[in-house]
């Protein structure tokens, strides 16, 4: 089956290739470096390449892999040797055609494609930062509804959170959401993220209390009580429900006992679903605050809802 949501960025693809092939062939434009030019760019790239790699994998390993190599938050570096190597084996493979003409048509074919390739795919990744954005959103716009105000020190569970690349699905950056957004900072939220088992997530539902990772590279864990937690639930089309109770498919059995960020815990599974506060009790009668945050995510929402995303 087709999928015709990919019908827009086929057509930015072919654009892009004919606009990039006019550029090339403008009069002036007919530079054909040989096969030497063309090894000593992969040879300089390569080099760029390994430089700016070789220390991020070395302290990679010392941080017992805590932030994956390939990171590319962290491969800034990196990007003008690939890019050097890239050139390098285009002017290669453009250099073994017999006339120059043919030459310089090869290597104005792989520099359109390789280009359109590049910005789609740069337009393909904005769109899915875009996409968590507006998952994230839909929550804060969720609980501006349910609760414009709540009780300081109230904890949000929320349930089966999006796990696509970019989503918030740890507590920090979740929970400077929440607080940002409430302008509090005694609160809390800890996402579950949907489509990974109970021993898989930053959270568990213990016997009595919660456990989150609070802290990712230093594995530092809190405690969070359920007489201070609120739950919600997360529905496949965005839509977010309140509900009283955390069910058994969301918690973790004995097993759970031997996970590393646990072992300072005395950790105790819940024998079944677990009941949580009715809403209405962390409801507080105040008005939202007045805070630029506040503004700017109500804003953001507002325009989400307006402007929604295309469906992929």
């Amino acid at each position: 089956m087709l999928d015709w949501s990919l019908l827009p960025f086929f057509f930015l693809a072919l654009i892009l290739v004919l606009v990039t092939l006019l550029w090339l062939g403008r009069k002036g434009g007919d530079f054909a470096p040989g096969r030497r030019y063309g090894l000593t760019l992969i040879g300089i790239g390569m080099v760029l390449s390994i430089a700016a790699t070789l220390p991020i994998a070395v302290s990679n390993f010392a941080l017992g892999n805590a932030v994956g190599t390939l990171d590319g938050r962290l491969l800034h570096g990196a990007a003008i040797g690939h890019g050097l190597v890239i050139v390098g084996l285009v002017i290669l493979i453009s250099s073994a055609a017999s006339s120059r003409s043919i030459q310089t048509a090869i290597r104005n074919v792989l520099f359109s494609t390789l280009i359109a390739v590049a910005l789609v795919g740069g337009v393909g990744v904005q769109l899915m930062y875009a996409k968590a954005w507006s998952d994230q959103l839909n929550i804060v716009d969720a609980l501006r509804a349910h609760a414009p105000s709540l009780r300081d020190g109230t904890v949000l569970a929320i349930l089966d959170v999006p796990s696509g690349p970019f989503d918030i699905r740890f507590y920090y950056p979740f929970t400077q959401l929440v607080r940002r957004y409430y302008d509090n900072p005694t609160l809390h939220a800890l996402p579950y993220q949907r489509g990974f088992p109970p021993n898989e997530q930053t959270v568990l539902f213990g016997n009595k209390q919660a456990y989150g990772l609070v802290e990712l590279i230093g594995q530092e864990i809190a405690e969070f009580p359920y007489s201070q937690m609120l739950a919600f639930e997360l529905g496949t089309h965005g839509e977010v429900t309140p509900t009283s109770e955390i069910s058994e498919t969301y918690l973790c059995d004995d097993s759970c006992a031997g996970l590393p960020f646990l072992q300072t815990a005395k950790w105790i599974s819940a024998p079944g679903s677990i009941h949580i506060n009715d809403i209405d009790r962390f409801r507080v009668e105040l008005e939202p605050p007045d805070t630029a945050w506040h503004h700017l995510l109500v804003g953001a929402a507002k325009f989400r809802a307006r402007f929604p995303l295309p469906q992929g």
